[in-house]
C-alpha cells in the first residue's frame, strides 16, 4: 500500500507544477476589457507579452463556478517546456480575478500565434490564488483545470491516466489555423 501511494503521489506532482516555477507571475495578469455595462468582455495578454497580435486565439473558459481566485491560462508550442518539470514556463500565458466571470464564462485574447502550427492549451482556475494546482492527500486536484483535447489524457504505460498526471503533450496539441479560431475549454 505505501509503494502505490508512493507512485500515485508521484505521479500527481506532474499537474502541480503548472505554475510552481520562480518568476514573477505578475506579468501575466491579464489587461481586462470591458463593455459600457462595466461587463468583462475578454481578457488581453499583458503587455510585457510583446508580440504582433495579427494572429491570435480566443479562449473561453467555460463551467466557472465560482468567483474566487484567479483563471489562469497558459499554452506551450514544444514539447520541451511542456515536459519540463522543474520550471514548465509557458510560450504565452495570462489570468485573470475570477470575480470578473460573466455566467461562468471568462474569453481571453492570445497572440503572437504561428498558423499551422500545434499548441497545447491549458485552464486553472486558481481558488486560492497561490499558482499552483492544489492537490489532496492522494494527490487528486482540489481545484479546477482542464487541458485541450482531455478525452485522450493518459498517454504511456503505468499508472498515469486522468487525473493523476498531466497528459502527455502531443494528446493536447490543436492546430492554429486562422486569426480569431475559438478553443473552448469547460471545466468538469
Amino acid at each position: 500500500m505505501k509503494k502505490f501511494f508512493f507512485v500515485v503521489a508521484t505521479l500527481s506532482l506532474a499537474v502541480g507544477q503548472l505554475y510552481a516555477a520562480n518568476y514573477d507571475r505578475s506579468v501575466y495578469f491579464g489587461q481586462p476589457q470591458y463593455d459600457a455595462n462595466g461587463n468583462l468582455t475578454e481578457v488581453l495578454e499583458n503587455t510585457s507579452q510583446t508580440h504582433n497580435m495579427d494572429e491570435f486565439v480566443y479562449i473561453n473558459v467555460k463551467n466557472i463556478k465560482n468567483k474566487d481566485g484567479r483563471v489562469r491560462i497558459a499554452m506551450w508550442d514544444n514539447k520541451a517546456d511542456y515536459d519540463n518539470k522543474e520550471n514548465r514556463r509557458p510560450f504565452r500565458a495570462c489570468s485573470h480575478v475570477a470575480s470578473d466571470n460573466m455566467n461562468g464564462t471568462m474569453t481571453f485574447k492570445i497572440g503572437g500565434l504561428t498558423p499551422g502550427q500545434d499548441y497545447s492549451f491549458f485552464a486553472h482556475h486558481d481558488e486560492n490564488n497561490d499558482g499552483i494546482v492544489n492537490r489532496n492527500l492522494f494527490g487528486v486536484p482540489k481545484e479546477p483545470y482542464v487541458f485541450t483535447n482531455t478525452a485522450n489524457q493518459g498517454c504511456g504505460t503505468g499508472l498515469t491516466r486522468e487525473g493523476l498526471s498531466a497528459p502527455c503533450f502531443e494528446s493536447t496539441l490543436v492546430t492554429y489555423k486562422e486569426a480569431g479560431q475559438v478553443i473552448t475549454l469547460l471545466f468538469n
